[in-house]
């Protein structure tokens, strides 16, 4: 098992990402399991730094079957599409969209060549609705959708392989706890609809989507 993590706080991010110390708490816990686990340090939003990370997972375990790409990041949030600046705009996209892409990119040619492989891009409920006041979010989440199911309609005709999107909005995550409590703060302080949705999707168009267990037990077989 490969775990990977940027382990530093990120300029504009308005709550704490994970640290060098939870990252190695997770690896020890893993490794009580009987579990080979590798850590690294990586941010997703700079290729070299995702290479490399790629490089080092297939020098010490030779192949990599399972790719779960959950960096992401919620927050700059809490105004309107057309307020949200080009920074914040540039930093939620490059993290949750073009993070993703890059991981497969380094990630997905390995399984190619081995003719063998799965991916699991973790979107969100907001990869398939739209809440207000997260434009930036929900934008790249629904690109993290868009591109596995392009990628399933490409990859899979060179080889058996498995990509999909998983929306687990119901795990309890720093990340969940922000918007929370943004929701909290836009129902005490404005009128307008502090979370209104779109249609997910017709009965006649199924989702690419499933649910946290059904990934935790791909992991397993």
């Amino acid at each position: 098992m490969v775990l990977v993590d940027i382990c530093a706080n990120v300029d504009l991010c308005p709550y704490p990402l994970g640290t060098a110390e939870q990252l190695a708490e997770t690896a020890e816990r893993c490794r009580l399991h009987g579990t080979r686990v590798l850590a690294l340090t990586a941010d997703v939003r700079d290729q070299t730094q995702v290479d490399d990370a790629v490089h080092r997972a297939l020098e010490q375990f030779g192949r990599i079957d399972v790719l779960v790409n959950n960096a992401g990041i919620v927050a700059p949030a809490g105004r309107r599409g057309e307020e949200l600046s080009d920074d914040v705009w540039r930093l939620l996209i490059d993290t949750n969209l073009t993070g993703t892409w890059r991981v497969m990119k380094a990630t997905v040619p390995s399984m190619i060549r081995r003719r063998s492989g799965s991916v699991i891009n973790v979107a969100s409920t907001a990869g398939l609705v739209g809440f207000g006041f997260f434009a930036g979010y929900v934008s790249a989440k629904h690109g993290v959708v868009g591109l596995t199911k392009a990628c399933l309609l490409t990859v899979t005709r060179r080889f058996s392989s498995s990509h999909t999107s998983c929306t687990p909005s119901s795990s309890p995550t720093t990340l969940r706890a922000y918007a929370s409590s943004l929701l909290r703060m836009r129902l005490s302080t404005s009128r307008e609809p502090p979370f209104p949705l779109t249609p997910a999707s017709s009965p006649s168009k199924p989702k690419l989507t499933i649910p946290p267990a059904s990934v935790t037990a791909m992991l397993r077989s």
